[in-house]
Order: structure tokens, then C-alpha cells, then sequence
């Protein structure tokens, strides 16, 4: 009985022992998770305090960053007026523009039109200085000839010729220069507005660009420079009226040809575009008939097509016309 109370005893004695030890190692856990919590709710405090230590500066920054919204707002406000402006002197520069190209459209045929007649007078000027240049300087001797020749009826008709034609181009290209002018102005006006530029010279092209709408005025009428003078032929009118006369060329002798066979006739010199088109108008369309052609046939072409007297011959179309075909029938072979 003694030996259990004993034993009862101990192991209550350490039971006691055991609960203390852990009831003091449960207090040490506790008093230095308290500690960590005090010193971490200390720095919170702390950290809490500075952060309202910092308020009144945040709230003075809060304030002048509100004033510069307020100013950015009013300086916002007129930019966008200018903005708006902007964009209304952009849409009226693009209608502008769009009318400027429906001018232009309507001015070029009369810039192309003037440029197919400086075309033609410089070549009949051209054609007559060649001329003059292989003419021979008349001796004191063959005057009388030379009068003579100036009062053949079919020199003086060309002469009459040539001179009314180039009245005519004269004339042709006097009135289109306006037209010419109008168009390079409306060109250049374009291109600037398309190219843009500085501030102010754009400014004033848009300006100039919304203005009343540019108006090309028909060409003053002219007096007639005598009342013998005629109107001029357009190309198809003159083509038309040369095409009556195919019938007097001796197709018979010089071959017959077509479109499809044609060869490029201005490698002959002193054959340009429309001499090479009055000659297909009439159904010259070979190296080969040319080369076919008699004296006869030289001037019965010349004068069919309106040409200079003795031009053909001078110029030798036959013999040139006669390698030229060669050449084309040793490429083919």
C-alpha cells in the first residue's frame, strides 16, 4: 500500500512539474507573441503618423495640380476653336481642290489642243526655213525665170496656201493662250495646295482657295486679218477632205496596201505624224508603194496631200523607201 502511495504521489509530483513547465513555456510563447504584435502595431502607429504628417503636403499638391487642370481646360478651349477652324479651311482646301481638278479637266484639252498647234506651225516653219536653205540663190540672170515661176498659178495657190495656214495656226494659237495661261495658273494654284508650305503661305492659300470659284473666260474674238481668210480646218475635217482624193493616186502601179501591213513612215525623212497619217488617209501604208512611186506618181501625192511643191522628190521618199524595205525583207528572211 505504501509502494503505490509512493509511486501515486511521484507521478503526480511530475504531472504537477509537466503542467507547470508547459504552462511556462506557453506563457513564454505567449509574452513574445504579444511583444512582435506591440511592436509591430508601434511601427504601424508610426508609420500611420508620417503618412498624416504627409497629408497637408498631398493635399497643397492635390490643389495646384487641380489649378493646372483649370488652366489646361482654358487653354484647351481656344485650341479647340482653332482646331475647328483648321478643320473647316481643310474641308473647304479639299472642295476647293476637287474644283480646281474639274477646271483643270476642262482646261486641258484646250492646253493639249494649243500644244498639237505649236506642234504643226513649228514644223511648217520648220519645213519652209529647209526649204529656203536648199533653194538655190537666184543669179541676176534667172530672174525673169524665177518671176516666171512666182506667177505659175499653182505656186502662187501654195504659196497662198502656206501663208493662210500659218495665218490660221497664228490665229489658233493666239486665241488658246489664254486658255494656256488659266491652265498653269490653276495648275500651279493645285500643286501648292497639295504641296502644302509654310504656315502663312498655306493660310493664305486657303484663304485664296475658298474665294468665288475660278471662271475661264472665252477668248476675245478677233477681227478677221482679211476677209478673204477662212476657218480653220480641224486634223479629221483636213484628213477627210484628203481621203476624197485617194481616187486620183495610180494604186495600180504602186500597190495596194492595208492598215494591218502598215509601216512606221516617219523613218523617212521629211515624212512627221501627219504627213504620215494624209498618207494613210489616202492608202499609203508601205515602204514597198513608196518605193513604187514614179515622178508622176511623186507629184500627184504631193499635191494630194497638200505638200510642198517638189518636196517628195527633193527628199528622195522613193529611195529611201526602197532601202528601208529592203532592210525589213533581210530581217524577215
Amino acid at each position: 500500500m505504501n509502494s503505490i502511495a509512493e509511486d501515486f504521489g511521484v507521478a503526480l509530483i511530475l504531472m504537477i512539474v509537466a503542467a507547470l513547465l508547459g504552462g511556462l513555456i506557453v506563457y513564454l510563447w505567449l509574452r513574445n507573441r504579444i511583444a512582435r504584435i506591440e511592436e509591430r502595431a508601434q511601427s504601424q502607429i508610426q508609420e500611420a503618423a508620417d503618412l498624416k504628417s504627409r497629408v497637408p503636403a498631398l493635399e497643397k499638391q492635390v490643389k495646384q495640380l487641380e489649378q493646372q487642370a483649370k488652366g489646361c481646360a482654358a487653354e484647351l478651349e481656344p485650341l479647340k476653336a482653332v482646331l475647328l477652324d483648321r478643320e473647316k479651311e481643310l474641308a473647304q482646301a479639299r472642295a476647293r481642290i476637287t474644283a480646281l481638278e474639274k477646271e483643270l479637266a476642262t482646261a486641258r484639252p484646250f492646253q493639249e489642243k494649243f500644244e498639237d498647234l505649236q506642234h504643226r506651225y513649228d514644223t511648217l516653219e520648220a519645213s519652209v526655213l529647209e526649204m529656203r536653205a536648199k533653194a538655190p540663190a537666184p543669179r541676176p540672170e534667172a530672174a525673169a525665170p524665177v518671176a516666171k515661176a512666182a506667177a505659175d498659178p499653182k505656186v502662187k495657190e501654195e504659196l497662198a496656201r502656206e501663208k493662210a495656214l500659218r495665218l490660221s495656226f497664228q490665229e489658233q494659237l493666239e486665241g488658246l493662250k489664254p486658255f494656256r495661261q488659266k491652265y498653269e495658273e490653276l495648275k500651279a494654284k493645285y500643286d501648292a495646295l497639295l504641296a502644302g508650305g509654310d504656315e502663312p503661305q498655306s493660310r493664305s492659300l486657303m484663304a485664296e482657295a475658298v474665294a468665288a470659284p475660278v471662271v475661264i473666260a472665252p477668248a476675245a474674238p478677233k477681227p478677221d486679218p482679211a476677209p478673204a481668210a477662212k476657218p480653220a480646218e480641224t486634223e479629221e475635217e483636213t484628213l477627210a477632205r484628203i481621203q476624197a482624193r485617194a481616187q486620183e493616186i495610180n494604186f495600180a502601179r504602186i500597190g495596194v496596201a492595208t492598215a494591218d501591213e502598215k509601216d512606221d513612215l516617219k523613218i523617212v525623212k521629211g515624212i512627221g505624224p501627219f504627213i504620215e497619217k494624209k498618207l494613210n488617209s489616202i492608202g499609203i501604208f508601205t515602204f514597198r508603194q513608196i518605193a513604187a512611186f514614179t515622178e508622176e506618181d511623186e507629184e500627184k501625192v504631193n499635191d494630194v496631200i497638200e505638200f510642198f511643191p517638189g518636196r517628195i522628190r527633193r527628199d528622195e521618199w522613193s529611195s529611201q523607201a526602197a532601202e528601208l524595205d529592203k532592210e525589213k525583207s533581210g530581217k524577215k528572211d
